[in-house]
């Protein structure tokens, strides 16, 4: 019998206790090409980051340790997620918590316009066990949405053509296991939300939240041909784990806001989005069209709706939520509302707003306070924006404009921080951190740390060039050399025959964690709970009869998670 151990000083899984060192020259340089029109990030579940770009004709992973390191497991140039030539939009990134990440893309070329795609990398780069090469297709589709599940899988929608007669657009979903697999009890394949209705109406810009039990909250814009039949409106369904609607909940969704819709030719201008309220239920955010003055500019007030595990009104909600903002005009696919659970109990929208000047700004406002909006973009064309939660009650928030060099804009990005100290109201905030990043070209990424800070990509022809990332820290600083809060983290893991998996890890604090085995599709194990304060190696019981493969160890304690694997060979 051979027994093999990984030791995580050359993997990801001490990421926590290193100090971030590669961050002392930060920016750091991820790719050095000049043509990169499309970045994306997303944290790794540990402190690290993810970041996917496209790369030319290629699209491109890299996986960045707490200390701004690129990780020694994965390719020194980035892992290819795919190396079809075609045009790609609407990248999306979400972390599978077993060290690695799924990827989705749409991408057009001659053989398959608007074609969506989606992959899992491993926590080497590599694509996973179970998913093709190429990735797993899904026919045209648009306004693609990721949701994980509570298993190491995720939940994808989209708007596709639904083979199910009668066949039309609908929204369509599925629930897919680490291994490709389908889940147990989802209805088979991609499967439409909702039954058709007798007016076939289109379901469009589907949104997702995690509902706290396994399913998801699913949002999305109902656009009726017979208003008089079925009228459009703005959407919510809660489904369970199996792909079922929620008990007490209608299994064509509840509608809200019915509205004859103006614009329906500019899809991409509606405003819908959805956000879990962290006790089960979900925030609702729609945009209500009004009468428009000018053809080519909708205009809408938006409203926000809060509404429990049920499907009912919170208490101190009504069934017509609040008013946010009142005649909106929604310039562009990259200046719509959303709205983002802060971590605090409440909400954060962002709103765009539009001055005669022609200028583009982003408000932040927080629910439930109705005073002063807080300003975070001034006299800005943006054209692009990013915003995370820092799971501290603030967030922060990415715009730019990536206008060339050779206008009268000169391209830049800017990251703001807007932190709060108590859960309620405006009068409570005490920082908008404000960082003018550098001039850009290109594309940005932004991704929350999971200790508070976030990490901003971008891409760059000018002055410099290639693709960058930047880290700040939970007030906004850039972090440096010698800089670590990080104390928290697996130190070794071995498999010793008779006992099993021993685990060594580090904590600057005590109390209790737990310690987790899982296999590669993502199947726990075995686990145990484990002392933070006692030091030594720790064992998972029912380990020791483990066969020949590749396993993982996951370590976690509150909001702070650590990653291993280990393989065992006989």
């Amino acid at each position: 019998m051979r027994l093999v151990s990984l030791f995580l000083g050359v993997g990801i899984s001490v990421i926590a206790s290193l100090a971030y060192a590669g961050w002392s020259n930060n920016p750091v340089q991820i790719s050095t090409s000049g043509s990169i029109p499309l970045v994306e990030g997303c944290n790794d579940s540990a402190h690290g980051t993810f970041v996917a770009w496209q790369d030319g004709a290629l699209l491109r992973v890299q996986h960045l340790l707490p200390s701004g390191d690129p990780d020694p497991a994965w390719p020194a140039a980035g892992a290819i997620a795919c190396n079809v030539a075609a045009d790609r939009t609407d990248l999306a990134l979400l972390p599978d918590g077993l060290g690695g990440l799924y990827v989705s893309w749409i991408e057009t070329s001659i053989a398959e316009p608007q074609a969506l795609y989606l992959t899992r990398l491993d926590e080497s780069g590599q694509t996973a066990p179970g998913w093709p090469a190429r990735g797993r297709g899904f026919g045209p589709a648009s306004f693609p949405t990721l949701l994980a599940d509570d298993a190491h899988g995720l939940f994808m929608a989209w708007t596709g053509q639904s083979t199910a007669p009668p066949a039309a657009v609908s929204l369509l979903m599925i629930h897919l296991g680490p291994d490709n697999g389908e889940s147990s009890g989802w209805p088979g394949g991609a499967h439409a939300v909702r039954p058709s209705d007798p007016a076939g109406s289109v379901d469009l810009m589907p949104a997702l939240a995690p509902d706290g039990s396994g399913g998801a909250h699913v949002a999305w814009v109902r656009i009726s041909p017979n208003e008089a039949l079925v009228p459009s409106a703005a959407c919510l369904l809660r489904l369970s784990p199996d792909g079922q609607s929620a008990n007490g909940w209608p299994e064509m969704g509840l509608a809200f806001t019915p509205f004859a819709w103006d614009f329906s030719s500019d899809p991409s201008r509606f405003v819908i989005d959805v956000a879990t309220d962290g006790h089960g239920g979900a925030f609702l955010l729609v945009g209500e069209p009004l009468p428009q003055t000018y053809p080519d500019l909708p205009r809408v007030d938006v409203r926000l709706r809060r509404l429990t595990s049920d499907g009912d009104p919170a208490p101190g909600w009504t069934e017509e939520g609040r008013l946010i903002q009142s005649s909106l005009d929604v310039l562009s696919p990259h200046a719509v509302p959303e709205v983002l659970y802060n971590g605090l109990d409440d909400a954060v929208v962002a709103i765009p707003s539009y001055y005669s000047e022609g200028y583009t700004e982003m408000v932040y406002r927080r629910n439930p306070d109705t005073g002063s909006p807080v300003v975070i973009g001034l006299a800005t064309p943006i054209a692009g924006r990013e915003l995370v939660s820092n799971d501290q009650g603030g967030f922060f928030a990415a715009t730019f404009n990536p206008v060339g060099p050779y206008s009268n804009w000169a391209p830049y990005a800017h990251i703001r921080l807007a932190q709060f100290a108590a859960p309620v109201g405006w009068q409570d905030f005490w920082e908008v951190y404000t960082n003018p990043v550098l001039d850009i070209y290109g594309d940005i990424g932004l991704a929350k740390t999971g200790d508070g800070g976030a990490v901003l990509f971008w891409s760059q022809k000018y002055d410099r060039i290639g693709l960058f990332a930047r880290r700040f820290g939970p007030q906004g600083e850039t972090l440096d050399a010698g800089t670590s809060n990080a104390t928290f983290g697996i130190q070794s893991v071995r498999f010793q025959p008779g006992s099993g998996v021993m685990v060594r890890f580090s904590s600057a604090t005590g109390g209790l964690a737990r310690l987790g085995l899982f296999d590669v599709t993502g199947r726990r194990m075995a686990a145990v709970d484990a002392s933070l304060s006692a030091g030594g190696e720790v064992a998972i019981p029912g380990t020791g009869g483990l066969r020949t493969g590749l396993y993982f160890v996951r370590l976690t304690a509150g909001n702070a998670a650590s990653n291993a694997r280990i393989t065992v060979l006989r």
